[in-house]
């Protein structure tokens, strides 16, 4: 902790999940509210679950206005130190994953070592700014009947993910199986039911699956939509329900 960190409040409203690889926030801001001085030690992602007119202030004293409309997001580098105001007329949600696995940097870090230390091949990606229209994208059909991807952004170097994926309804996945790194689901409509345990994914869901873990069948009660992050490679190997080998990863 550097001496400025006991000014600052957390980078989210609501922390929902954290290991050694990730932490998983949610921001939930109503008009007119604001989210005080924070800063981003490390790299991180952030998607809009509901329509943000926002207004970022820097340490700076700089100002950038944004529109989050659901499904957009963004992905920014560590070290930043800002606040954020809902300066729209509804209340604003999204989901904030910082990427824990990327060197950290305090806040008395300058520019300068932040892009040394975001370039010198350390485990982290090469993490850039990105915004991504996910309503403009065209879903692609994976080789399980029923099942269509919206591939965001992947790390070719860790096998981490985060992917919007869409069952039809009556589809899923057909086996039990495990996977080789933590799995993370967020239900954005439909109802997704884990048939081994029972758990039905309904809007607003969060779900977790350790690295390891078995689980499944699952399958969609109704057209499901779900946002699904991995922090590192899918499967041990190519599931038999799959023909095509990119589906695994």
């Amino acid at each position: 902790m550097t001496k400025h960190d006991e000014t600052f409040v957390p980078v989210g409203t609501s922390l929902l999940f954290e290991n050694e690889m990730i932490r998983i926030w949610e921001v939930k801001l109503e008009p007119g509210e604001r989210l005080g001085l924070h800063h981003h030690e490390y790299p991180y992602v952030v998607v809009s679950i509901e329509h943000g007119e926002n207004r970022i202030r820097n340490q700076d004293g700089s100002v950038k206005d944004t529109v989050e409309p659901p499904g957009h997001w963004v992905v920014r580098p560590a070290g930043e130190i800002h606040d954020l105001s809902n300066v729209g007329s509804t209340r604003y949600i999204n989901r904030l994953i910082e990427l824990k696995y990327a060197p950290p940097v305090s806040a008395d870090a300058s520019i300068s070592h932040l892009q040394r230390e975001l370039n010198v091949g350390n485990a982290a990606p090469d993490l850039h700014e990105l915004l991504i229209d996910a309503e403009g994208m065209e879903w692609r059909a994976k080789s399980l009947p029923g099942l269509y991807e919206k591939r965001l952004w992947s790390d070719e170097r860790s096998g981490a993910s985060i992917s919007l994926v869409k069952f039809e309804r009556g589809s899923g996945i057909p086996q039990p199986h495990k996977h080789a790194s933590n799995q993370f689901m967020y239900c954005l409509s439909g109802r997704y039911e884990y048939q081994h345990s029972g758990l039905v994914l309904l809007p607003g869901h969060f779900y977790c699956n350790p690295k390891g873990a078995v689980h499944g069948p699952s399958v969609a009660l109704e057209d499901s939509v779900l946002l699904e992050a991995y922090d590192g490679p899918h499967y041990p190997e190519r599931p038999s329900w799959y023909t095509d080998e990119k589906d695994a990863h």
